[in-house]
This record gives structure tokens, C-alpha cells and sequence, in this order.
């Protein structure tokens, strides 16, 4: 069984945050102000926790762009250290002018009386991470090196990650430096390294130059509270997978699968030895460990005795294909230059250690993530695996309808961003959204209500059942799934799939916004009708007034008239945009008419889709640049619900 102190393995972070701190305390004597860059990286968080922990009361942390670890266990600190002041100012290009005045400003004020004090000494990490986006990291660093130039008493460090999935079938048995250099430059141009590569060189150059700028490479980082989930080479999948078996199970090709890694105490440890003296080299690999699945379990099993072990009774220990980067310490070339010894000095936490770190660690994620399912469980009376089976089967129908037709609808809003992201449903959400561009949504609307099968039903307002949304939708009859919303009024209101329309618009700005701006003033007033009482919020004084003439209006009059200003500029053969009339989204403005005209696969719970070509612009635009990455726990919520009857479906629940 897993150890029974998993209870504490949230401060497994800080502990080895803590053990990292040792690396720094010497090393840093002195820097007064650290400006990490990127702070929201994964590499960032357990760097972050260590500085916290070094730098004394006299100093300050300052997190600059995203928002960098809130969690205590990682920004705690040990009762007798006085802690420093941690400052966050927001995205990077924003803030560099404004903290280099500050930074300026404390300089020019350095007397105290008639004794000196020191120029404030600053050290700039920038730390870059494979998931983001090179040409935008490549604008930052630039960015920061213009801005650390104007501090004469500054460092900058630049951490990359070393893409050796590119280059590990080369047959090198180890790469060195200058070594993956010239082999990146081998690759295409469109490779990830050799686009990272151009990063890379801003370093190389700026240290040709002068400037006190180092480059730290490390391959596929580990340790408590890294888990990189994004990449197969690390060692996250292998304790991830005795974590969740309970067991350690050692198999025949174990020793063939041969990784290079990172301990993020060493890359810590690397960072340390920066600030002492302008380094020799622009480039230094962080020292790694070559290790295969075998040695991770072996190391493991013997660090963790509680835990199950499944060994074949034979087993050789089969050579090793390739190791990638050499296992060396970047002590080796730093030490005739720094004072302290060389970093040689550092121990290396024993790999199960390690490991046993990682799996507890581990352990305690799975039992938050285990009561957050909970928690969307309740939220739907246990139900929710039942409403998306019965999504996933309307999904199919609505599919057959469209390919009979020759129509060609598309996964959008929330559903692209699950088939994206997650391949399926986000997991706490509940429904599914279509959708069409407009001369395919007339076509599906008219063969729909005829052609769908039983026991499925096709919604629009001109039924005249009670429902006044602005789209569509497909339900199931004889169940019923109410938000807090359709609760309060008499309609069909079962399990249910969005049918979306996005409507071409004009080409020139100010008739993009009066566009939006028209359709939207219709839709408050269907929905001002349908709730049939001023709005509580900042539209509050204005519903009061509107309200008594927009009870005097038919309800075909607005459907028809909300229909009528959509479909303004549809027969505009040379219109570029399209707008979400009838979405939330609206707001968010026009975008191009390209997204959604080019299809390109993608698959949804299993399920072959279509997905609009420019889904990255549009879900960027929708949900930020960061789409691809979770929302904190306190976000993540669905529809509020306030009834569930699944009727004849129950029995699969």
C-alpha cells in the first residue's frame, strides 16, 4: 500500500523546495531583488518556493505576467526566517518600463546619511516553457534584456526546456551544448527546436555582446509537483501509473524505455550558481540523470517497501538504446570562476527518494481531483455520465441528418474547446454545442423536426411551446434537465444539444459594432420579455422603463426582427466576417469568415467531428490565450441545475 503519511504530501513541494533553499542561501547573498518572468510555468512554481524561503526581509520576489503560486506549502517559510516581499505586476511587456523605474528610482536613492548604500542588485529569470509560444517568448526576452541593460548591477538567466524528442533518433549517445546547437540547426525550419532555437541565439548573441546573460538547459524536469503531463519523456507517467495500480510492476521492456531527466532540485542548484560571476560560457546544460522505467521502479520499490511489487522471475538487465545529453554537473565549468567550491558539492537526491516524493505527492492530488468529481457529481444527482451518453446518441443522429443533407456542422463554444482540449466533454460541464453557418442552419432547421428519429425532438421559437431562445436546440423526450432558468417556466425542457448559427456581417469595423450593437438590443428585449421583470443588475433603471413598452410587443414581432437584423448581410457575397448572433459571445466582436468555411477533423468522446479550421484564433478569442490550460478548481462549474428527471433512462444511472 501506499505510505499512510500521504495525509502530509501536500508539503512534499516545500520540503523539497526547502532542500533546494540550501543551494541558494550563499549564492544569492547579496541580490536584493529577483524578477522571475513567466511565473506560471511549471519549471517557475518550485524556483519560486525556494527564493521565497533565501531571500531575506531586505529583499523582494517580484513575479512578473501570469500569477505565480498562491499555494502556502509552496510560498511557506520556516518560523525564524523573516519572509520577503512578494510582488506581482501582472503581463511582462505591460509592467518592464514601469518596475525599471521603480528599480532606477531606488538606485538614484542609495544614500543613507552620509554612508552609501550598494546598488540594488537584480537578477532576471526568464523562464520559457515548450507549450508557449517561441515567437512571443522570443518579444519578451528581447523586452527584458532592453530593460535589464539599463540596470548596470544585473543578471539574467534564461531556463529552456531541450527538445530531444527531435533529435534522440540520431544516434547520439550524448549531446553536450554547442553539440544540440548544431544539430537543432539541422531541422527544418518548421520544427518546435529549431523555432525555440531562434530564442536561444537572443542569449547567445546578447553574451557575445557583453551582457551578462546565461542560458540554462534542462530535458524533461521532474520532482514533486511537476508533472509535465504534456510530455511522455518524463518520469511522471511511470510513477503516475504505480500510483494509480498501487503497485509497482516491473516489466520485461522496462529498461528499453530510456529517458534523460531533470531533478528540479538540480536545476535549482544550477540557478544558484548564477548570480556569483559572469559565467564563461552563454550556455550550460543542467545537470541530469539517465534513467530507464526500470531503474525509476527498481529505485522506488526499494524507497517505498509498503508498496506491492509484480517482478518476472527472469529478467536481464537489457542495454540501454541511447541517452540523450551529457551527465555532467554545470559545476564543472563554473568552478574556477565562483567562490564556494564547485557545485559538485550539492548532493543529488537519491532517485527513489525522488520518486517516493513524486508518488506521494501524488497520492494526495488524486484524493483533491477524487472529491472535485465529487463535487460535480453532486451537482447533478450522479447523472452526469447518463446525460452525456444520451448527448453522444443525439450527437449521432443530428451526424446522420447532416451527411444525408450533405450539411456541414461543426463542434463550437464549449464543446471545440473539449474536443481540443480534453477529446471529449470538459469535464465539468454537461452539454453540447453545434454549429452552422447560416445557409446550412436553414437547411437543417427545415429537415430536422421531420427527419429525427424517436425519441428525439427538434426546439425553436416558432413552436411556440413556451421557449424563447435565440438558437435551437435538439432534446430528448421524457426527460428533463432545468437550469435555474428553464426551471421557472412551462416548456420542454429535457436533455438537450445547442443548434447554433453564425451570420455573415460587414467588412468594415463600425458596421461590424452597429451590427452587433442592433442585434443585441433584440435579444435583451426577448429576454427582458421572457423574464417579465426588470434585471438586477447595472441594466436595472433601464429594464424599469423598457419594460412596460416591451410587454406590448408580439413575440414574433422581436424572434422575427432579431432573424431579420442577423440575417442583414447575407446575401453580401464579398462579407469576410461572421458573427455569434445568437451565442453569449457577441460581444466578443466579428472574426473571419475562414474559421468556420474550413473544416479539419478532430474526435469528441470517440466520435469522429468536425472543428472550424481557425479553432486556436477563435478559442483564443473566446477563452483567452491560455485555452489549453485547466481552470483553478474554484472555477470550474457547469450549469446550475435545478431539476433532473432521466424518466426511462434512470436505469443506467
Amino acid at each position: 500500500m501506499i505510505p499512510s503519511d500521504t495525509s502530509d504530501a501536500s508539503q512534499y513541494p516545500a520540503d523539497e523546495a526547502e532542500l533546494a533553499a540550501l543551494s541558494l542561501r550563499q549564492r544569492f547573498d547579496g541580490v536584493r531583488r529577483v524578477v522571475v518572468v513567466n511565473p506560471d510555468a511549471e519549471a517557475a512554481v518550485p524556483l519560486i518556493g525556494a527564493l521565497h524561503r533565501t531571500l531575506g526581509e531586505d529583499a523582494s520576489l517580484v513575479l512578473m505576467g501570469g500569477k505565480g503560486p498562491t499555494d502556502p506549502a509552496i510560498l511557506g517559510k520556516p518560523a525564524k526566517h523573516p519572509a520577503c516581499q512578494v510582488v506581482r505586476v501582472g503581463d511582462a511587456p505591460q509592467c518592464l518600463d514601469r518596475l525599471i523605474t521603480k528599480l532606477e528610482s531606488a538606485k538614484r536613492h542609495r544614500w543613507a546619511g552620509s554612508r552609501p548604500r550598494p546598488i540594488t542588485r537584480i537578477v532576471w529569470i526568464v523562464v520559457t516553457d515548450a507549450g508557449m509560444d517561441p515567437d512571443q517568448q522570443r518579444a519578451l526576452l528581447e523586452r527584458v534584456l532592453a530593460c535589464a541593460g539599463q540596470c548596470p548591477v544585473s543578471k539574467v538567466i534564461v531556463l529552456a526546456e531541450a527538445l530531444l524528442g527531435e533529435i534522440a533518433t540520431r544516434g547520439y549517445f550524448e549531446v553536450a551544448e554547442q553539440e544540440y546547437t548544431a544539430l537543432v540547426a539541422r531541422l527544418p525550419e518548421e520544427s518546435p527546436a529549431r523555432r525555440w532555437a531562434a530564442v536561444e541565439k537572443i542569449c547567445t548573441d546578447a553574451h557575445a555582446a557583453g551582457r551578462d546573460v546565461t542560458l540554462l538547459r534542462y530535458a524533461n524536469l521532474y520532482g514533486a509537483g511537476i508533472s509535465q503531463e504534456h510530455n511522455p519523456h518524463t518520469l511522471f507517467p511511470v510513477v503516475r501509473g504505480i500510483a494509480e495500480a498501487n503497485m509497482v510492476s516491473v516489466g520485461s521492456d522496462d529498461a528499453r524505455h530510456v529517458r534523460s531527466v531533470t531533478y528540479v532540485q538540480d536545476l535549482i542548484a544550477a540557478v544558484a550558481a548564477m548570480p556569483a560571476r559572469r559565467t564563461r560560457e552563454p550556455v550550460y546544460h543542467v545537470r541530469n540523470r539517465v534513467c530507464s522505467d526500470y531503474d525509476v521502479k527498481l529505485a522506488l520499490s526499494e524507497a517505498c517497501p509498503e508498496l506491492d511489487v509484480s517482478f518476472p522471475p527472469s529478467l536481464g538487465r537489457q542495454a540501454t538504446s541511447f541517452a540523450i545529453l551529457q551527465d555532467k554537473l554545470i559545476g564543472r565549468y563554473l568552478e574556477p570562476q565562483i567562490g564556494g567550491g564547485p557545485l559538485t558539492a550539492t548532493p543529488t537526491i537519491d532517485l527513489g527518494v525522488a520518486s517516493r516524493h513524486m508518488l506521494l505527492w501524488l497520492s494526495a492530488l488524486a484524493a483533491v481531483r477524487a472529491m472535485e468529481n465529487a463535487a460535480y457529481a453532486r451537482d447533478y444527482g450522479g447523472k452526469i455520465s447518463t446525460i452525456r451518453s444520451l448527448e453522444m446518441e443525439m450527437l449521432h443522429e443530428v451526424l446522420r441528418i447532416c451527411d444525408k443533407h450533405n450539411l456541414k456542422p461543426f463542434m463550437i463554444g464549449g464543446s471545440l474547446l473539449g474536443t481540443v482540449r480534453h477529446h471529449g466533454f470538459i469535464p465539468w460541464d454537461d452539454d453540447m454545442d453545434l454549429g452552422f453557418l447560416r445557409e446550412d442552419y436553414d437547411v437543417f432547421r427545415r429537415v430536422a423536426p421531420l427527419e429525427l428519429a424517436a425519441p428525439y425532438s427538434f426546439q425553436k421559437w416558432e413552436d411556440h411551446d413556451g421557449s424563447h431562445y435565440a438558437f435551437d436546440k435538439v432534446r430528448v423526450r421524457g426527460t428533463r434537465l432545468s437550469t435555474s432558468w428553464t426551471f421557472n417556466y412551462d416548456m420542454p425542457d429535457g436533455v438537450f444539444i445547442d443548434i447554433l448559427v453564425f451570420d455573415k456581417t460587414a467588412n468594415s469595423k463600425w458596421l461590424q459594432k452597429a451590427h452587433i450593437a442592433a442585434a443585441n438590443a433584440i435579444k435583451r428585449a426577448i429576454s427582458l420579455k421572457w423574464l417579465n421583470r426588470p434585471r438586477e443588475n447595472v441594466h436595472y433603471g433601464l429594464s424599469v422603463i423598457a419594460m412596460p413598452f416591451i410587454r406590448l410587443v408580439p413575440w414574433t414581432v422581436l424572434h422575427r426582427g432579431l432573424d431579420l437584423i442577423l440575417r442583414l448581410f447575407s446575401q453580401y457575397e464579398s462579407s469576410r466576417f461572421v458573427i455569434d448572433g445568437v451565442g453569449l459571445r457577441i460581444n466578443n466582436g466579428a472574426f473571419p469568415l475562414e474559421w468556420l468555411r474550413v473544416l479539419v477533423d478532430g474526435v469528441f468522446e470517440s466520435v469522429d467531428v468536425k472543428i472550424p479550421s481557425g479553432y486556436d484564433g477563435y478559442l483564443t478569442m473566446w477563452y483567452g490565450k491560455n485555452y489549453l490550460e485547466l481552470l483553478p478548481p474554484s472555477k470550474r462549474a457547469g450549469h446550475t441545475m435545478a431539476a433532473i428527471d432521466l424518466g426511462a433512462y434512470a436505469e443506467e444511472v
